[in-house]
């Protein structure tokens, strides 16, 4: 029987790549469903529904201009006591992705935040890109980055091999190690928890 090509899609039998493509093509969409009904849900104040596309075992970690150090929030518990802050020190807040772009188990996910400080001030908002992973139509864990640039940055480190030992042997010795780390500047922003 001879099979013949339409475009990428062979007539009679579909390629084996189409079918993968097509496949990931549907992963993400649902993937980027779940990452929709969590936004539109955390805006609506219903918590319960915003959990409902976490994993209870997720990893939740915050932007460090938020909580001024590495911060992670495990679990349910710790997703309830992110929006508890949030809640806490803001009136009307809230989240307006801008996009959802579905990359092979990652849907990353521009979006601003806003609100009013407690006790009255201006509205605060805050540009920021969050990526959430997923694994089985549920999104097990969310990174927050400053910038597109600094997200996709952080998947290729996330997806690259591990350096050998004997490659890492090899680095230039002038590399500040993360003791000698110079703080960065937004561990002098205020936070969320300031407002």
């Amino acid at each position: 029987m001879e099979t013949r090509r339409a475009g990428s899609i062979e007539t009679g039998t579909m390629a084996e790549e189409d079918r993968r493509n097509i496949e990931m093509a549907e992963e993400d969409r649902r993937n980027i469903e779940i990452a929709q009904a969590a936004y539109s849900a955390f805006n609506r104040g219903d918590l319960v529904s915003a959990l409902e596309g976490l994993d209870p075992e997720i990893e939740w970690h915050m932007w460090d201009r938020f909580t001024r150090k590495s911060r992670v929030f495990h679990g349910h518990a710790g997703v309830r006591e992110v929006f508890q802050t949030f809640a806490e020190n803001f009136d009307d807040f809230r989240t307006e992705p801008h996009d959802f772009i579905g990359l092979a188990g990652r849907v990353v996910v521009p979006v601003r935040l806003s609100g009013r400080p407690k006790g009255g001030g201006e509205r605060i908002e805050f540009e920021l890109v969050q990526v959430w992973s997923t694994r089985s139509h549920r999104a097990v864990r969310l990174d927050v980055y400053g910038s597109l640039e600094e997200a996709r940055e952080a998947m290729e480190a996330a997806d690259s091999p591990p350096r050998a030992p004997q490659d890492q042997a090899a680095a230039p010795e002038d590399e500040p190690s993360p003791a000698q780390s110079q703080p960065s500047p937004a561990e002098s922003q205020p936070s969320p928890a300031d407002a």
